[in-house]
């Protein structure tokens, strides 16, 4: 295995390290969004180097490491739809989500085949989501 490889393979697990270690507490679940969230780890992905040359080579170990860091984001429920990416990362466990989810739902039952108009969705996540606390 070369260097560079064996680099980022290193800075990869890294990455996935710091995914499952960052403090997820209720304060700070309340107060960051997924959009703040998928910021803090494109800024360490960044740090570590970990550019898109890097991560789209056609190895099997980056491969692996893609995955690992997806199942360490997906682990600590940090993957969301891109309409939810304004909410608060504890929106899930709020009164507010089974409606919204209702509502979400609902449009997509009234949809009609063809092209897909996201804008209600943003509108029904307006409509049903706190302010994030600051």
């Amino acid at each position: 295995m070369n260097t560079e490889l064996e680099q980022t393979l290193d800075r990869m697990r890294a990455l996935v390290e710091f995914i499952d270690d960052y403090p997820l507490t209720p304060e700070v679940r309340e107060r960051m969004t997924y959009r703040d969230m998928r910021e803090v780890i494109a800024a360490k992905r960044r740090e570590l180097g970990l550019d898109h040359a890097s991560l789209n080579q056609d190895d099997e170990q980056i491969q692996y490491w893609l995955e690992q860091i997806g199942m360490a984001e997906d682990e600590r429920e940090l993957i969301t739809e891109d309409h939810h990416l304004d909410l608060p990362l504890n929106f899930n466990w709020m009164p507010e989500y089974e409606p919204m989810l209702d509502a979400e739902t609902k449009f997509w039952e009234e949809r009609k085949p063809g092209p897909i108009d996201t804008a209600p969705l943003f509108e029904i996540v307006r409509q049903y989501a706190p302010q994030p606390k600051a």
